[in-house]
Parts: structure tokens; C-alpha cells; sequence
């Protein structure tokens, strides 16, 4: 893990943990570790977007796009009934439940990795992955799908 490697760097160096060029490494290694985390979020709600394009027909390597999900319509007697439901107004799970819960588990990364730095203040790179430019980047990403 990356605190052990740290670890080990600090006794090749032989840098005492007070020593400001060393706080400064830490971070550098810190702030590497979140842009690392960030593009793995980012690089994965694009990938669901791409996806989720209602008007490719063809991914980039040439095989046809498949569904990301698949819903199913149906008149019954006067009313439109969707499969999945459409939303939350049902007792079923919902396709934005589903979809939610996939986002929530691909923002869950970020709690995955301790924070190398202790002045961030958080242990978890997790709040400050979902926190971030990421919440705003997926965001800005879903309004242009739209």
C-alpha cells in the first residue's frame, strides 16, 4: 500500500518526518493518488455516458453498443406501466435506484485509499473525490448528454 512504500521512501532517504521537503513530497504523492482517483471516477461515469447514448449505434472498436439497462413498456388497460418503474413512486426498485446505486458504488473508490497526508484533515480521499471537481465534471457531463 502507499503509506508502506512511503514508509520505505522516508528510511532510503533518511528524511525526518518534520522536514518541510519531506511534508512537501507527501503531498506531491497525495495529490498524484487523488488525480489517480479522480480520472478513475471521471474515466468511469464517461465510459456510462458513452453508454448510455441513446443515439450511437457503434462503439469506438467497431462492435455494436449493447444497453447499458433495458426497460420494458406495456399498455395495461389505460395506463403506461414501465419495467423497471421509472421512479421512486413504486414499492420496486426503480431505474433510478439502480442507477444510483451504481454511481454511489463508482464514487465508493475513493474510500478505498487512506490519505497519505494528515493536514487534508480526512483519512479517506472518498469525500474529497466525491466532493470535488468530480461531482462537477460527472454533472456537467450528464447536462450535455441531455
Amino acid at each position: 500500500n502507499f503509506h508502506n512504500l512511503l514508509a520505505d521512501n522516508q528510511a532510503l532517504f533518511k528524511a525526518p518526518s518534520s522536514s518541510a521537503d519531506w511534508r512537501t513530497y507527501v503531498e506531491y504523492v497525495d495529490s498524484m493518488v487523488l488525480d489517480g482517483l479522480y480520472n478513475t471516477v471521471h474515466g468511469t461515469l464517461s465510459y456510462l455516458l458513452d453508454l448510455a447514448d441513446a443515439k450511437a449505434t457503434v462503439n469506438p472498436d467497431g462492435t455494436p453498443v449493447r444497453p447499458l439497462v433495458e426497460g420494458k413498456m406495456a399498455l395495461v388497460g389505460e395506463q403506461i406501466v414501465f419495467d423497471p418503474a421509472m421512479n421512486q413512486e413504486s414499492s420496486a426498485t426503480s431505474l433510478l435506484d439502480q442507477l444510483g446505486a451504481v454511481a454511489n458504488k463508482i464514487f465508493a473508490v475513493g474510500g478505498l485509499i487512506r490519505r497519505l497526508t494528515k493536514s487534508s484533515g480526512a483519512t479517506s480521499p472518498d469525500a474529497t473525490v466525491a466532493a470535488a471537481a468530480v461531482a462537477a465534471a460527472a454533472a456537467g457531463e450528464v447536462q450535455k448528454s441531455e
